[in-house]
């Protein structure tokens, strides 16, 4: 039996755990790189890319491609990309089977919920509210509000923190390798989605999960 306390808390990693948001995230960056008369990528390319950032995604396509680059340039991707996504988010994107019914049984059973993402604040946040899933979450702390995101532990402590728990009270959910560095530099107890990535589950830290609903039986 473990000695850990009851879990109080969870906190997710977004997409690739939650949601599956490679199609359209990758509608978005191919039609940045359309733009500047690159050739695109596949989504299975750029979903490996997924869970770095908003700015490492074009960027790693960028090298991907070898394509000599600047700042400049790479401000004007992001944008491009961001403004592309923002008016296509989730043609594609849905929920992974059995993620509605669990956040929804910890919502009822008062544990509360947090969402831990390297993405984007405005598109975490549009994400979540055009699948209708804002209600469940007490926290939602992106990328680009914190000074370090993930695989930076601060990332994850932050969230914990707004959530007023004991990080001995929390699991965190994820399906990358970014993820799993991250709840393990945090010191924090970790399950790994079962549709997550091959490296994630070859790191042998945490538990591997296949309905988010389970998590408090630990």
């Amino acid at each position: 039996m473990s000695s850990l306390p009851a879990v109080q808390a969870i906190v997710y990693d977004l997409d690739g755990t939650l949601v599956d948001s490679a199609a359209d995230i990758a509608g978005a960056v191919n039609a940045a790189l359309e733009i500047r008369n690159l050739p695109e990528l596949s989504v299975a390319t750029i979903e490996r890319l997924i869970g770095t950032g908003t700015r490492n995604i074009c960027k790693l396509t960028l090298e991907k491609l070898n394509h000599d680059f600047d700042t400049k340039y790479l401000d004007e991707m992001v944008a491009d990309f961001l403004r592309c996504y923002q008016l296509a988010p989730v043609v594609h994107t849905k929920a992974y089977p059995k993620v509605v019914e669990g956040l929804n049984r910890h919502l009822t059973n008062g544990i509360k919920q947090g969402v831990c993402t390297n993405k984007s604040a405005v598109m975490a946040n549009l994400v979540i509210e055009q699948l209708d899933l804002t209600k469940y979450f007490d926290v939602i702390l992106a990328g680009d509000e914190v000074p370090v995101c993930k695989p930076d532990p601060a990332h994850l402590l932050a969230v914990i923190e707004q959530l007023g728990c004991d990080k001995d009270a929390v699991v965190f959910v994820g399906d990358t390798l970014v993820d799993v560095e991250c709840a393990q530099a945090a010191q924090v107890d970790f399950a790994l989605v079962a549709w997550g990535r091959q490296q994630a589950k070859e790191a042998g830290y945490g538990r591997i999960i296949d309905d988010i609903g389970t998590i408090q039986e630990r």
